[in-house]
């Protein structure tokens, strides 16, 4: 064993291997690239941290784990976040905490031991309004936190243009609601139905393909008492295959439709109003989605608005339980 000094611009170095049997390995390694350092916007980046266990005693242990883990760690959140989700199984019983600091996925740890599990429910009920949660300011947000977004909202632009549409806030609110249904399917959050009130039976049927997007941006730009009409009818048809307890993810303000699902007994998500920290609340909605056992593609949102390539940490191990049977 020998140091290898620093000093060069790259360090790359051959290993060869001769076995007794005539069996010859040569390998070419290299030292890894310096890391860079992280710029001040990235390092207030919101995080999701998504830990999961076999049964919920196994799972208190591994969040006292990382309570105790994240006291002292030195590493990126973005890196412990994208360890977590991209490094680990995700298994049944299942916790996720928002944070922009190790201090701030501590306290939500430290407030979900006293939360009840989350219910299960199998089927995510898309659910657009007449009107928007968002802003222009809170869109901008919004297309720097989650995949699919500011992509969507370009092809909007897109549509619009190809129509010749003049630009009305109708169209704005549109092209926000069909972007966040973009952003969840981008995020692995995929609908078994897609329902709407208003404006957003317009959205409804431009998400479900019913419409194409140019189309169904020329309708809303012409949108009267027409769109209303046609929500209760909207509803109807689209939830007939959704079956059990369901959740209603909200694209819009609260609405017929959201409140029609909500006397059902499903429960709802939204992003809150245009007041908050958009791109934490953004990320809460995927995390609860998560604990109802969605499925997230973590690829795509532990790589979206990264400076860099997220690295691997070492985490805290597993906590069997070591039960005998």
């Amino acid at each position: 064993r020998s140091a290898w000094p620093a000093g060069y611009d790259r360090r790359i170095a051959g290993v060869s291997s001769f076995g007794s049997s005539g069996t010859i390995a040569h390998v070419v390694v290299e030292a890894p690239p310096a890391e860079a350092p992280a710029s001040p916007a990235a390092a207030v980046r919101p995080a999701v941290l998504p830990l999961s266990a076999m049964s919920r005693g196994s799972l208190t242990a591994l969040c006292d784990r990382y309570d105790a883990w994240l006291g002292a760690a030195d590493a990126r959140v973005d890196d412990i976040a994208a360890t977590a989700a991209l490094g680990r199984a995700h298994l049944w019983q299942r916790v996720a905490v928002v944070g922009r600091s190790t201090t701030e996925w501590r306290a939500a740890l430290a407030a979900r031991r006293l939360a009840p599990a989350a219910e299960r429910r199998g089927a995510i009920v898309f659910v657009a309004a007449d009107d928007d949660q968002l802003d222009d300011a809170a869109a901008a947000v919004l297309a720097e936190a989650l995949p699919g977004y500011r992509a969507a909202i370009e092809a909007c632009e897109a549509a619009r243009a190809e129509r010749a549409l003049v630009t009305a806030p109708a169209l704005a609110r549109f092209a926000r609601q069909f972007a966040l249904a973009s952003a969840w399917r981008a995020c692995g959050i995929v609908p078994a139905a897609v329902v709407g009130h208003g404006l957003g039976a317009l959205v409804a049927d431009a998400i479900a393909g019913v419409l194409t997007l140019p189309a169904a941006m020329a309708a809303a730009a012409t949108s009267s008492d027409s769109a209303v009409s046609r929500a209760s009818g909207t509803i109807a048809r689209t939830l007939d295959g959704v079956q059990g307890a369901c959740t209603a993810l909200a694209l819009g303000a609260a609405s017929d439709a959201l409140n029609a699902l909500a006397a059902e007994g499903a429960a709802w998500l939204s992003l809150g109003d245009r007041t908050g920290d958009v791109a934490t609340a953004a990320l809460a909605v995927v995390a609860a989605l998560y604990e109802r056992g969605a499925d997230i593609d973590w690829s795509a949102l532990c790589r979206q608005g990264a400076a860099s390539l997220p690295r691997r940490v070492a985490l805290p191990l597993y906590p069997f339980e070591r039960e005998r049977f």
